[in-house]
């Protein structure tokens, strides 16, 4: 039993240590590349390198006003001036294939 508790500690080792030397080789591929690391602080942009400034999006205004007309199954559809509204919900309403509704009141 002691024998597999020093096998995981030597593992565990040699792994641990393994990660120091994979961490020395990726700097050093990365600064022979020029990748150097910045030496900025985090959220600051690196002093060679500005922000870019952006125009703002020219916003046309829209008229935002809404008239929904809720038209219950037992109303007549045909006695309801649609030109004044711009969103329409039918109650009970089904569509056939040629465009027509058929109300089940």
């Amino acid at each position: 039993m002691k024998k597999n508790y020093h096998l995981l500690t030597i593992a565990a080792l040699l792994i641990f240590i393994g990660g120091f030397f994979l961490v020395f080789i990726f700097k050093s591929t990365n600064t022979e590349k020029g990748q150097e690391q910045s030496q900025h602080k985090i959220g600051e942009a690196p002093k060679s390198e500005q922000p870019i400034k952006k125009k703002n999006p020219q916003i046309e205004p829209v008229d935002s006003k809404v008239l929904i007309g809720y038209v219950q199954d037992f109303r007549d559809p045909g006695s309801i001036d649609y030109s004044k509204l711009t969103h329409i919900i039918f109650s009970f309403a089904h569509p056939e294939k040629d465009g027509s509704l058929i109300m089940n009141g």
